[in-house]
């Protein structure tokens, strides 16, 4: 049976979740996207608010 690229990930996070690791990714995760977000400049900074702030409604 092929898996579905959404199939696929659930998997990992369940996998993630049964070794204990998922908030230690998800951690990780947050990190590396505050590092990402404080280096954005100019239009490339609107154009990621603006679809962050439509991704929140």
């Amino acid at each position: 049976m092929v898996l579905t690229p959404a199939e696929k990930q659930k998997r990992y996070r369940e996998n993630l979740v049964k070794r204990g690791l998922y908030e230690f990714t998800k951690a990780k995760h947050a990190a590396r996207m505050k590092v990402y977000r404080r280096k954005l400049t100019g239009l490339i900074r609107t154009k990621y608010l603006a679809a962050h702030a439509d991704a929140q409604r």
